[in-house]
């Protein structure tokens, strides 16, 4: 979207909204900007973007009013862009939401029964764009390009001028994301799937082959401690050779790998536009994978390829 030179009040605070919104902020230096950052929002607009400060929440209503455009994220775990939105809508100042996912739109605008939709919602691809016109009626849907995907794109042409063969060796990433699904109402733990669970999954799929050696690069989400994962890893190391991945690029994963994995992870859909080949693998009685890109295909079908 194309505007006059305005002072932007950027409200964000989970990860994936805040990658994109960062990216956006980069690419339109010419405004003025003021940023409320909570959560893992904060740790990724800072590494973008020098020299930022955040204001407190409860200044929120005084930098709607100061600003020409209020921009936003959407959370699942917090209302602070929800709140924006309706002080955006009570004082008349314009305002837009970048939606990051595919899945529970509605629940993004939503207090108290009540939809609250900014003046734009913003998209950045034609799924979302199907999606959000299903679920959002009566809101004003825009497809966009991504600017997070954009700097992506741009960081993996640069890389790929450096990378080398590997003949032999089957280099997957592995993108995960916290995720606990209970399968029974009785929230037996026994019965949950859980992130740990589909790594483990994923890790006694790949212990089977033979005809290739496997390189695995396990990268963190944002919220994840570092050694997460580490029992599951120690489990499968002698069996495979295993990295983390934790604070790095992620178009230089994506650059390094041959393959992504995950189960509902974001990233995958990035790998898509990295024209990798993606794969979800989600044990038995987890939910299907949400991302609705046809490129994503089940894990089971690369693993019987070269069993």
């Amino acid at each position: 979207m194309t505007y006059k030179v305005m002072r932007v009040f950027v409200v964000s605070h989970d990860a994936g909204s805040a990658e994109i919104l960062s990216s956006w902020v980069r690419q339109h230096p010419e405004h003025k900007y003021s940023f409320l950052l909570m959560g893992p929002a904060k740790a990724i607009f800072l590494k973008k973007l020098s020299n930022i400060e955040s204001v407190v929440k409860s200044d929120l209503l005084a930098f709607v009013e100061w600003s020409d455009l209020v921009v936003t994220g959407s959370s699942e775990s917090s209302d602070i862009e929800k709140q924006a939105i309706q002080l955006a809508q009570e004082t008349r100042t314009k305002s837009v939401t970048f939606l990051d996912y595919w899945y529970g739109y509605k629940q993004r605008f939503e207090t108290n029964g009540a939809l609250h939709f900014p003046d734009e919602v913003w998209v950045g691809d034609q799924y979302a764009f199907d999606l959000a016109q299903r679920e959002l009626p009566g809101a004003e849907i825009l497809l966009t390009k991504n600017p997070y995907i954009e700097d992506l794109l741009e960081e993996k042409s640069r890389l790929e001028k450096f990378s080398e063969a590997h003949v032999g060796t089957l280099r997957i990433v592995y993108l995960c994301q916290p995720y606990t699904q209970n399968t029974y109402s009785n929230s037996d733990a026994s019965n949950e799937v859980t992130d740990i669970a589909a790594l483990k999954y994923c890790f006694g799929l790949l212990a089977g082959i033979r005809r290739v050696k496997v390189e695995v690069c396990v990268r963190l989400h944002p919220l994840e401690a570092s050694d997460k994962y580490n029992e599951v890893i120690s489990l499968f190391s002698d069996q495979m050779v295993i990295q983390l991945s934790n604070g790095r690029n992620l178009a230089y994963d994506l650059v390094w790998a041959d393959v992504a994995v995950g189960m509902h992870a974001q990233a995958l859909s990035v790998a898509v536009e990295f024209d990798r080949r993606v794969f979800h693998c989600i044990p038995r009685g987890g939910k299907p994978c949400v991302l609705p890109h046809k490129e994503i295909r089940d894990f089971n079908e690369l693993i019987r390829s070269i069993l």
